[in-house]
């Protein structure tokens, strides 16, 4: 219907022509290859009502133009920009003929000059007059480009926005400490293109300070001349992703990599082995969040929603979700007083409110870049919260206890000695959720025969650290998540809270002489199952030693001996036997 109505009365312009007219049937070629037949019907309300339209538009000028006369600005060619430039597989010229033949079959309009930048998702075209001009922006908007689905579409536009990404490498802590302000990448723009000032520039988001979004409004060829071009800024290696789409994944599982996030996007958009100058990933491993910066041939995928990644699909962010914690609130205090603070606009809203600590989910980005720079919230005269971005990372209650966490990092600062962690309560290790499986991965890593482990560990500044050691201290984990597990009278297993039913008056209960315990006799053996036994005195930890003698076939017999003169014996620093 759309295509049928439009055929009955086409309107087109004339080069020659100072005003809109009709122009005779017989001079359009209505044959199905110049017919755009929309998909979905998006398109069919603008193509019946095109003649409507463009009569409006004709009168209102025919009124305009009779009132005064025309000025000299309106004499002029215009031009229109195009933007969300689909990227097929064409180059800019064949890219630029289809944009014409399609303006052409479908609007009746001639173009002047026309010119594509496929990579970069934009384009310009220019027409005869600032009539066409309007009429194109204001009452076509879009037009499609592909007749067999309409999936790949140009806008037209006023102004141009062409974003681009500037990446800069950090290899240490120092890098990110010294990471220029938006005014110096600015400065160095200008000094590396030798174009015109960009409109804006700012870091994309605080979990990713070392990236930055760059704002140009002019389609200005030098910008080209810097396409892939590396160059530095304050010392730090700086990459330039030009006409770039940003996207995000928020809370990753943690044993995802940046090689399984970019060998999912690859499949996904039907490439293989996309070069990092077009598709650039950064994983956040302190808050399990994820940076896509995706430019050229990679420009695809910003046409995706989600990513199928270990067999799930995980949703596509345009921003990060921005969350503030806040510390130590007061019991007392009415938490409704905090999130309807005047400051924050009413833009706040509860995510989680533990103890002393209060999470709160900021839907305007700038007021939340404001408190994560400021740090605190004044309440009143005498009261002030500390206050942070929130990540899980920065959340005991939401972390695990894993490499990151406590294994090779934390744990290490400590002797194996549970009672210094007894007398400070507070300390994360009781708050940290436990995974049995991450522990007895690493338990594994420090059996005896197992040297590559521990030398693993010594090169990362773990010096003189003997795997005797380390397993007591990864005991004491167990032990410190055992006193975790009865201060929270609970533990989780998958995603299940399982309570703890304890009295209130617990005993200790001592099996001693006077114990009511019956008295055994003598077993009766008639013949020994051996001929001999052997007895070996080794200076090695009872686990691993039981581990060994199953996986030689044995059916070894595990005795924990207790200790006579000390209650718990070693418990409180890790010992194997206890």
């Amino acid at each position: 219907m759309a295509a049928q109505g439009a055929n009955q009365d086409k309107t087109h312009y004339t080069n020659n022509s100072s005003k809109l007219r009709k122009s005779d049937q017989s001079n359009f070629n209505s044959s199905p290859e110049n017919i755009f037949y929309p998909a979905s019907g998006q398109f069919s309300s603008t193509n019946v009502s095109y003649n409507t339209k463009l009569s409006k538009h004709r009168s209102e000028s025919s009124s305009r133009s009779r009132s005064r006369s025309p000025s000299p600005t309106e004499s002029k060619s215009a031009i229109v920009y195009i933007t969300d430039l689909a990227f097929i597989n064409k180059n800019d010229f064949e890219l630029a003929d289809l944009i014409r033949h399609r303006i052409n079959a479908m609007l009746r309009i001639k173009l002047i000059g026309i010119q594509c930048y496929s990579k970069l998702g934009v384009g310009f075209i220019r027409v005869e007059k600032n009539e066409i001009k309007e009429y194109l922006i204001n009452d076509v908007g879009w037009i499609g480009l592909d007749s067999k689905d309409g999936s790949s579409k140009i806008i037209f536009s006023e102004k141009l926005e062409l974003i681009s990404y500037i990446v800069l490498e950090l290899t240490n802590e120092k890098d990110a400490a010294n990471l220029p302000k938006p005014d110096e990448v600015i400065a160095r723009w200008i000094e590396v293109s030798k174009g015109e000032k960009p409109h804006s520039c700012d870091q994309v988001n605080i979990q990713f300070p070392n990236i930055y979004r760059i704002v140009v409004t002019s389609l200005d060829e030098s910008i080209l001349t810097v396409q892939h071009e590396d160059f530095a800024i304050k010392n730090q290696i700086a990459r330039i992703y030009l006409g770039a789409d940003c996207s995000y994944f928020e809370d990753l599982p943690r044993s995802i990599t940046e090689n399984q996030i970019r060998e999912a996007i690859c499949k996904q958009i039907g490439l293989e082995n996309i070069s990092p100058l077009s598709l650039h990933i950064e994983l956040n491993k302190q808050a399990n969040n994820a940076c896509v910066i995706a430019c050229d041939t990679a420009r695809k995928w910003a046409k995706k929603s989600s990513l199928d990644l270990e067999n799930k699909s995980i949703s596509k962010k345009e921003n990060l979700t921005c969350r503030l914690l806040l510390r130590r609130i007061p019991e007392s205090y009415n938490i409704d007083t905090i999130v309807n603070h005047k400051t924050f606009n009413n833009k706040a809203k509860i995510i989680k409110y533990r103890g002393e600590n209060l999470i709160l989910e900021i839907s305007d980005k700038n007021i939340f870049d404001y408190y994560v720079r400021i740090g605190a919230l004044r309440i009143n005269d005498s009261t002030s919260l500390i206050m942070e971005n929130y990540t899980p990372f920065s959340d005991p209650e939401e972390r695990e206890i894993d490499s990151y966490t406590w294994y090779e990092s934390e744990m290490f600062r400590y002797k194996p000695d549970i009672i210094q962690f007894v007398r400070n309560p507070d300390h994360e290790i009781f708050h940290f959720k436990w995974n049995s499986h991450l522990w007895l991965e690493q338990f594994k890593r420090f059996s005896s025969h197992d040297q590559s482990a521990s030398k693993h560990v010594n090169a990362r500044n773990f010096k003189n650290i003997s795997p005797d050691v380390i397993r007591h201290q990864l005991q004491v984990t167990v032990m410190l998540n055992t006193i975790a597990t009865i201060r929270k009278k609970s533990y989780i297993i998958g995603n299940r809270t399982i309570e703890l039913n304890l009295e209130k008056n617990l005993q200790t209960i001592i099996y001693n002489h006077q114990s009511k315990l019956q008295r055994g006799g003598p077993t009766p053996l008639k013949e020994t199952p051996y001929k001999k036994t052997e007895i070996k005195v080794i200076n090695e930890d009872c686990l691993v030693i039981y581990e060994r003698l199953v996986l030689e076939g044995k059916k070894p017999m595990l005795l924990n001996m207790a200790n006579a003169t000390s209650p718990g014996g070693g418990y409180r620093k890790g010992d194997g036997a206890q």
